[in-house]
């Protein structure tokens, strides 16, 4: 009787060490819950140091201060909503004192109003001022981070703490269960009698089986701790991996300040990294290029997948290609860089508000659509190509579609996580919502309509998929860059041996040579024109189209009029080039004085028929505002000093004073 007693003890013995694990591991969980909160907030507050650094260097322009300014106290809100509104409740269930926590919402709250009030020194029209903010703030930084550190600390010491004594309390249950289990194997040897023993026997298996037990949750208890352990280094690794990707991704996707007033932008990513980019950027000659790209899939792989494509249509915007030649160059990049499998949707979109024209290149991208000011869908351009990366050079077709467009419009361009976003009945957002919402709602709001339709329909579930927006308000008045502005003069002009550059281009390279870019790049070399390359951008393109066009390939400009014309106008002109077999043009550029000024020297010589250019007369603000060509020599002459023809009207020199 008394064996069959110390079984049965045994086993609830057992039974109630069963239980203590189970709820060691639930508290174990809580645990590595509240780390990874503390974990977070951290990752935070170093994003919200970053952004600081961002609000000193914001090269002189006022709304990218502010932007930051807004970002930088939204970070901080998240800060305390982590700690105060997250993290205290789960350390108070966890039976931890909050005061750590306190003091360290305390000190944080402190540091923002100190980082306020240093701003108050600070001018951004005078970057002189950055060096006595710093010097204000100094390292006041570093008591949060300590405070965060010992909050961290004070978790985890509670975790393996937990854990210690439950792996103790294991083992000293398993040693009693052992002992007696040899007291009952010594009474059964004492006894002698085989019904005892054969009864001891039956007794011995279940405890023998629950000793195994025993054995088998102390030995996973013990792989249990080392995991979490395994699993908090690999946590603090993905949160830093995490916390850089996104910055990178932020400064290489950041848009210039001169397109935030026009370009509005709205991105939801279905994980922490988005797999899609939506850039824009502005030629030398004030042409506005929109890129929408959206790899496979979402998350770190598709966002490896897109971002070298930032740099490359930074780059060439900057040197003033188009974006059938931008589009080239990605695919290539796609194509020779990427798994076969990682290709890109994208859509190329330019906007010459100049010449009222928009071209259109897309590769499986949702159709971008124009909208008037009134809400009317104007033009939808769908995909007609492949995306980047699956065609080799020399099958790609980089051809844009091209449109104009006529008084104030805007341009929304969105990715397929827009159309496809579920709500929780399984509905798609669709393409009808955004034409509906740009039909009701005035011009100036549709962006801000368009998000809030987009969580409407959500109801705080997430997207599947990333989610890239942007609404691009086009005015109708021709909107041209400020550039330096000389009157008409006839001064002698002396030349200097200084530097030269000419070349000479005939019919085999006409068909494939953009030399404008590669002139220009070499100009923002040289120490006299660095900051004047923009306009001499202008200048040189404008000569050399005029004697391409018109000299070379004898094209008539009043073939652009018309709702189609521009269209027409470039697809003869694609064709003459490809039928070219003979034809030259000449450029010299070159540093000269005029009026003891440095200036710049373009002289642009084709081997066309010539024109009048005595009968050249300025077209009238109203002829310039309502026609779709002659607006190019109206320009010239505002911006050079001196704009002369000569021999057959196949020769024009511009003079660009360099102040």
């Amino acid at each position: 009787g008394a064996l069959v007693v110390i079984g049965v003890f045994n086993l609830y013995v057992a039974e109630q060490a069963h239980n203590r694990a189970v709820e060691s591991l639930a508290a174990s969980s809580t645990q590595a819950y509240a780390l990874d909160t503390a974990r977070m907030a951290e990752s935070v507050f170093k994003e919200q140091l970053h952004t600081w650094h961002d609000i000193l260097i914001s090269d002189r322009d006022v709304i990218s201060f502010e932007r930051h300014v807004k970002k930088f106290d939204q970070q901080g809100d998240e800060v305390e909503h982590r700690l105060a509104g997250l993290l205290k409740p789960i350390m108070q269930q966890m039976g931890l004192s909050t005061d750590s926590v306190d003091v360290l919402l305390n000190s944080h709250a402190q540091l923002v109003d100190k980082y306020h009030s240093a701003l108050k020194s600070f001018d951004v029209r005078k970057p002189e001022t950055r060096r006595i903010t710093e010097n204000l703030i100094g390292d006041a930084d570093r008591e949060v981070i300590v405070n965060f550190e010992a909050v961290v600390a004070k978790i985890r010491e509670e975790q393996l703490h937990g854990l210690g004594e439950t792996n103790e309390e294991l083992d000293k249950s398993y040693r009693s269960q052992r002992d007696r289990s040899i007291a009952i194997l010594g009474a059964a040897a004492l006894g002698g009698l085989l019904l005892s023993g054969w009864f001891i026997i039956g007794i011995l298996r279940p405890i023998r089986r629950t000793s195994s037990k025993l054995d088998r949750v102390a030995e996973l208890q013990q792989q249990f701790l080392g995991k979490i352990l395994v699993l908090e280094e690999y946590g603090d690794r993905i949160d830093d991996e995490q916390r850089v990707g996104n910055f990178i991704m932020e400064r290489m996707t950041g848009i210039q300040d001169q397109l935030t007033p026009y370009v509005h932008r709205y991105t939801k990513s279905a994980d922490h990294l988005s797999g899609d980019i939506l850039i824009a950027a502005v030629t030398p000659n004030n042409i506005v290029h929109v890129l929408l790209a959206d790899a496979v899939g979402h998350g770190l792989t598709a966002a490896i997948n897109v971002l070298p494509l930032c740099q490359s249509f930074y780059n060439l915007t900057d040197k003033g290609f188009s974006i059938e030649e931008i589009a080239i160059e990605l695919n290539s990049l796609v194509n020779r860089f990427m798994p076969m499998d990682r290709f890109v949707s994208a859509a190329l979109i330019s906007i010459n508000r100049q010449s009222q024209v928009i071209e259109v290149w897309n590769g499986g991208i949702p159709a971008p659509q124009l909208f008037n000011r009134a809400g009317q869908l104007l033009h939808s351009c769908a995909s007609k190509n492949l995306p980047l990366g699956i065609l080799t050079t020399e099958k790609f077709s980089a051809k844009p579609e091209i449109f104009y467009y006529d008084g104030d419009c805007q341009l929304c361009v969105f990715s397929d996580g827009l159309q496809e976003a579920s709500s929780p009945q399984g509905e798609h957002f669709g393409n009808a919502r955004v034409v509906e919402v740009f039909a009701k709602t005035a011009q100036e709001s549709r962006f801000e309509a368009l998000i809030a339709e987009l969580d409407r329909h959500l109801q705080g579930q997430r997207a599947h998929d990333d989610i890239s927006l942007a609404v691009v308000d086009i005015p109708a008045e021709v909107d041209v860059k400020t550039l330096p502005i000389h009157t008409d003069s006839h001064k002698v002009v002396e030349k200097s041996d200084d530097w030269r550059i000419a070349v000479s281009m005939g019919a085999n390279e006409l068909k494939y040579l953009d030399v404008v870019p590669l002139l220009t790049q070499i100009i923002a070399k040289i120490h006299v024109t660095r900051e004047h390359h923009s306009a001499l951008f202008l200048i040189l393109s404008e000569l050399f189209n005029n004697a391409l066009d018109h000299g070379v390939l004898q094209l008539d400009s009043s073939v652009k009029q018309g709702h189609d014309g521009f269209d027409k106008f470039l697809q003869l002109r694609e064709t003459r080039t490809q039928e070219l077999s003979s034809g030259r043009i000449e450029i010299e550029i070159e540093r000269v004085f005029v009026e003891d000024k440095q200036a710049v020297k373009i002289r642009v010589v084709d081997s066309g028929s010539g024109f009048d250019y005595r009968m050249l007369q300025t077209p009238s603000e109203n002829q310039v505002k309502h026609t779709q060509h002659g607006r190019g020599i109206t320009l010239m002459k505002s911006m050079t000093y001196k704009l002369e023809y000569a021999g057959k009207g196949n020769e024009v020199t511009a003079y660009y004073i360099c102040a």
